[in-house]
């Protein structure tokens, strides 16, 4: 992923102090269902591809561990003004994609991600009909950070947002060197690997 003329025009939208999560490389890994305004009875990882659109919306510091709340200001909610300037700070890649067949598998990642118990409940139970998807991602961070207009159409509570004007990547630096990101992805299939995943 070092080829400067590349671009992307999709993102996807996640918790601002999740992105900076995965930016870090304390987790690699999201949990998805869909958004209030995605479709369909199943939500699908549509793109192996995709920018990471860091947003406040639905962020409580209930739905974080204890030592990953305290660092909550440093995002402030964002405007929806049309003046609202995005700013793309990753890129992920796909991996591995996962369906958790319990809420109990999701109490064997303790550890390997920053929300509370509370937060899994909150997950599991949303829209019970459809599966719950588990995202390997491997994060590359931005440098110098694109950033893009904020349009109406962005709005709302939606996983995939795409953008109305292809974004171009600039250097990409991996969040994790291989070998980190390796033993993590391991230690999340060991994890799992009990209940079928």
């Amino acid at each position: 992923m070092s080829d400067d003329s590349r671009t992307l025009a999709v993102a996807l939208k996640e918790w601002a102090v999740v992105v900076a999560a995965l930016e870090r490389g304390d987790q690699i890994f999201l949990l998805r269902k869909g958004g209030l305004a995605d479709r369909g009875d199943t939500f699908e990882a549509v793109h192996s591809e995709f920018l990471l659109y860091p947003t406040t919306e639905h962020q409580r510091p209930e739905w974080l561990a204890g030592p990953f709340r305290d660092g909550l200001e440093d995002f402030p909610v964002e405007p929806n003004a049309d003046d609202h300037v995005i700013v793309f700070t990753s890129v992920a890649r796909m991996v591995a994609t996962l369906v958790i067949p319990s809420r109990e598998a999701l109490d064997a990642l303790e550890g390997q991600h920053i929300w509370s118990p509370a937060h899994l409940d909150q997950r599991w139970s949303y829209k019970p009909e459809r599966p719950l998807a588990l995202w390997i991602l491997r994060v590359f961070n931005l440098s110098p950070a694109p950033t893009t207009p904020y349009r109406p159409p962005y709005a709302g509570c939606r996983s995939w947002v795409p953008l109305g004007d292809p974004i171009p990547l600039p250097r990409l630096q991996p969040a994790l060197d291989d070998g980190p990101f390796t033993r993590q992805k391991e230690r999340i299939e060991a994890a799992l690997r009990p209940f079928g995943c």
